[in-house]
């Protein structure tokens, strides 16, 4: 059995250290959606986006597993990613994601600069 920061250093091996898109389905609870955020963040380019799942419920659908979606909607405002206060990072809008397994909506994050000294940096526009 690997912990998860073993199994994430097999992956940062295998796939290189930029990353352009990243989707984060693990455990649910706080402390967790923290930790698979932080550990991916120096690896995402800018212009990279990050998909959080489990982020809160859908309108009239309430359904509750491994702390989700409260671990993770509660990791997203510790991180900042919220209400756009992290540095470097912009919360564009929700994905709807396995709308027909009645579950959660989905956090789309995308990386502006890699450091506070980039901040003036913005993505292109389409």
């Amino acid at each position: 059995v690997q912990t998860r920061e073993e199994a994430f250093e097999r992956e940062r091996v295998r796939i290189g250290d930029r990353l352009d898109f990243v989707f984060i389905d693990g455990c649910h609870s706080k402390a967790c959606a923290m930790g698979d955020f932080l550990a991916v963040e120096p690896l995402v380019v800018p212009g990279g986006i990050v998909v959080m799942h489990d982020i809160e419920d859908l309108p009239g659908e309430i359904q509750s597993h491994c702390n989700a979606p409260r671990g993770v909607h509660e990791a997203l405002f510790e991180l900042g990613l919220w209400h756009d206060k992290r540095s470097g990072w912009k919360r564009l809008p929700d994905w709807t994601c396995d709308k027909t397994k009645n579950a959660f909506s989905c956090g789309v994050f995308e990386r502006w600069a890699l450091n506070p000294e980039l901040a003036g940096y913005e993505p292109p526009i389409d």
